[in-house]
C-alpha cells in the first residue's frame, strides 16, 4: 500500500510545482491524525455511543472551523451570494455530517482497524469519479499505485481473518 502511494507522489513530482513537498507534507500529517483519530474513536465508540461520539467530536470540529474563520475573515457573512451558501450547507451535510456518522457507525459495528482498511478505498473512488465526472486522464502510474494499495488492503484484510 504504501509502494502504491509512493508511486503516485513520484508521478506528482515530475509536475512543476514549488510547494510539493509542503503540500505532501500536510496530507501526510492529516493522514496520520486521521489514522490515530481512528484508532482511537474506536475505544469511544463503544464507551458512549458512535451517535453522541460523532456529535461531539462534529461540535469541536465545527467550533474549531468557525474561530478560524472569524479571526481570518471576520464575522461578516453576508457578501456571498445565496448560490454559495445553498452549496456550502449541501456539502456540508452530504460530505462531512453523514459520512461521519456513517463512518463512525460502522467503527462502532466492525471496529477501527476495519473501518480503516475499508476506508482507504475512497481515493480510488475519487479516481473514478474524477474520470467519469470531470474527464480526468487516469495515468498507468496512478492503475499500478491503485493495485498496490489494492493489494496491499487484501492482505491486511486477509491476515486479520
Amino acid at each position: 500500500s504504501y509502494a502504491g502511494m509512493l508511486l503516485v507522489f513520484l508521478e506528482q513530482l515530475s509536475l512543476t510545482s514549488a510547494n510539493i513537498w509542503l503540500g505532501a507534507s500536510f496530507v501526510l500529517a492529516s493522514a496520520v491524525v486521521f489514522a490515530i483519530f481512528t484508532m482511537g474513536s474506536g475505544v469511544m465508540t463503544h464507551s458512549i455511543g458512535s451517535t453522541r461520539f460523532t456529535a461531539y467530536t462534529m461540535t469541536v470540529a465545527s467550533v474549531a472551523t468557525l474561530v478560524h474563520f472569524g479571526v481570518r475573515h471576520g464575522l461578516d457573512l453576508t457578501h456571498l451570494s445565496v448560490d454559495i451558501y445553498v452549496l456550502a450547507w449541501v456539502m456540508a451535510i452530504f460530505s462531512t455530517v453523514l459520512p461521519s456518522f456513517f463512518m463512525n457507525a460502522g467503527i462502532r459495528k466492525i471496529g477501527a482497524s476495519s473501518a480503516s482498511i475499508i476506508s482507504t478505498t475512497g481515493p480510488i473512488a475519487t479516481l473514478v469519479l474524477a474520470f467519469f465526472l470531470l474527464h480526468e486522464a487516469i495515468t498507468a502510474m496512478q492503475l499500478a499505485g491503485t493495485f498496490l494499495v489494492l493489494s496491499g488492503v487484501y492482505v491486511v484484510s486477509k491476515k486479520h481473518r
